[in-house]
């Protein structure tokens, strides 16, 4: 157990723990993994400032101790920490739970358990659920009631019900509903985003902000005109400010790829890669943060969510909602043949990009009016657009890693600093990613050629 001469650490109901290679903040409502910048082991005594240096990411209480008060052990003991995290099929995190057990010197055995369930899924709420029996199992004679965890939990973000308004609604009517229900699942990441818990939560709030941006642009003429372009302009500046911050957050996912990629003597090139990238990701943090915080986005937010009951109906807004929606997504089918129709094996990386954009408007459509059509054939088409927008979101992914690594390439050449191990680090990864952009590029032209199949595009138009 760390703190100063003066626990300041203590003084703020918190523990600052070293289990082995983890550092670990602990309060009475949560758990933190204080990572590290380098691998080696921290030696206590230790100035606060020192401390913060080697931390990627610094919490405020930490970096506010002042530094004549050197961190120093104060208690030693034996610790077991895990962490639990649950995936889905798709490779995304459901949930966590936090298990730490600690004695220190004389001190009775301690057991804390934090559990944190992200984007509202049920799904997670079940597997966690499941696993109370072996908690408890663990740790008997303590209740642990994941349900109440949950209902306390200020960081569970909402899952946005795209409900059907029961009846015949007029379009305008429906789509005010599924606008106010995206954009209030978006700003429910905010705090989590803010917190840097896990950078699902900037994901999510992409994911909404878009369908909400798709919506829109799929159904023109549902609200004056002037109003919809601004209400989804203002859409798209937001996602614009967290653009670069999404960017360093999938390349920082794919490091341990990268140490997989090089040779052996170059493996700490990685590791200087990822330095850069931190830096980077401190930097786009801060910007969003501001962004998030401000007064202003603030006040336009609010504004926002409140202008989703009082858009102004358009020419197109007093259709029926459900056959509105199934022509749509019939004219996106067709749109989509248009654009493979157009393609050939020398077609440049943008043509599959914007055939990519149509099919997930397609799957946005039929995501957003399926749930009022409970026929199979229809739900085989979600199936098959997801598995399809899957496919193609690999490609472009490769071509974004392509045209970063040939960016760092290009600050590391004007570095003066840089070493050649890092340049050719770079060339290697570079390389690796071309040649993964062309094997992902065979796999699309496979279903560029199945759409391009009149046969194929009946079975489909059939399943409407």
């Amino acid at each position: 157990m760390i703190d100063n001469a003066d626990c300041q650490i203590a003084r703020q109901d918190k523990l600052l723990l070293q289990i082995e290679q983890e550092l670990i903040s602990l309060s009475q409502t949560d758990l933190h993994q204080l990572k590290c910048t380098h691998a080696h082991q921290l030696v206590f005594p230790l100035a606060s400032e020192m401390l913060c240096r080697n931390l990627m990411d610094v919490p405020t209480w930490l970096s506010t101790l002042p530094s004549l008060r050197p961190l120093q052990v104060f208690a030693y003991g034996e610790g077991h920490y895990q962490q639990w995290r649950l995936l889905n099929k798709m490779q995304k995190t459901c949930g966590i739970i936090h298990w730490l057990s600690i004695k220190l010197d004389d001190q009775a055995a301690l057991s804390f358990c934090f559990c944190r369930s992200y984007r509202g899924f049920r799904k997670s709420e079940k597997l966690l659920k499941a696993w109370q029996q072996l908690l408890e199992r663990e740790c008997p004679g303590q209740a642990l009631d994941f349900a109440a965890l949950f209902a306390t939990n200020p960081l569970v973000a909402k899952n946005p019900e795209l409900s059907q308004i029961p009846g015949n609604p007029e379009m305008a009517v429906q789509a005010r509903s599924w606008l106010k229900a995206l954009l209030s699942g978006a700003c429910s990441n905010e705090q989590g985003i803010i917190l840097d818990v896990d950078n699902e939560y900037l994901h999510q709030y992409r994911v909404n902000m878009r369908k909400a941006r798709s919506l829109l642009s799929l159904c023109k003429g549902i609200f004056i005109e002037t109003e919809q372009r601004r209400f989804a302009q203002k859409l798209a500046e937001w996602m614009q400010q967290t653009n670069a911050l999404r960017d360093l957050d999938v390349h920082l996912q794919d490091l341990s790829n990268y140490k997989l990629i090089l040779p052996d003597h170059l493996q700490s090139q990685a590791d200087e890669l990822q330095r850069r990238l931190h830096d980077k990701r401190k930097s786009a943090l801060r910007s969003v943060k501001r962004l998030l915080e401000s007064s202003r986005y603030q006040r336009q937010r609010q504004a926002l969510l409140e202008e989703t009951s009082r858009l102004t109906i358009g020419p197109k807004g007093h259709k029926h909602a459900y056959r509105y929606g199934h022509k749509r997504l019939f004219k996106q089918l067709g749109k989509i043949f248009t654009l493979a129709n157009r393609l050939d094996e020398q077609s440049p990386d943008n043509d599959l990009h914007q055939l990519r954009i149509a099919l997930k408007k397609a799957r946005y459509l039929a995501e957003f009016f399926q749930p009022t059509i409970t026929a199979k054939p229809l739900l085989k088409l979600i199936s098959w657009l997801k598995r399809l927008t899957q496919d193609f979101g690999q490609f472009n992914d490769a071509c974004v890693q392509q045209l970063a690594l040939q960016a760092w390439l290009e600050e590391a050449q004007a570095d003066k600093r840089a070493s050649v191990d890092y340049h050719h680090a770079l060339n290697l990864l570079l390389l690796h990613y071309q040649a993964q952009k062309q094997q992902y590029k065979l796999k699309i032209q496979q279903h560029v050629a199945k759409l391009r199949d009149p046969i194929h595009q009946s079975k489909l138009l059939a399943t409407m």
